[in-house]
């Protein structure tokens, strides 16, 4: 946070009732950086979907929340661990 403040990106104001709470907001320097951001980030994703059909682009999103989902479900998985052990086991 100190970073983006020292760039003049957001500042901070102290709570007015409470000490122990600091606001932190946008500057105008901070949306700019933040549309310049966004507008390359959308840039980017057009170049890189668009030559998908609306149907595969939605069949693109629910496997990779399927994906997303199961990494969720084994955050404490080991899969290296796992992965070496089978290699391993196999073989080649």
């Amino acid at each position: 946070m100190h970073k983006l403040e020292s760039k003049h990106y957001i500042n901070r104001r102290p709570d007015h009732h409470d000490r122990r709470i600091t606001h932190v907001f946008i500057t105008a320097a901070g949306r700019a950086v933040l549309k310049e951001a966004l507008d390359g980030r959308n840039e980017f994703t057009e170049t890189l979907f668009g030559s998908l059909t609306p149907d595969e682009q939605q069949a693109l999103n629910e496997l990779l929340n399927k994906l997303e989902d199961t990494l969720a479900d084994t955050q404490h998985f080991d899969f290296m661990a796992e992965f070496t052990k089978r290699l391993a086991q196999t073989k080649l």
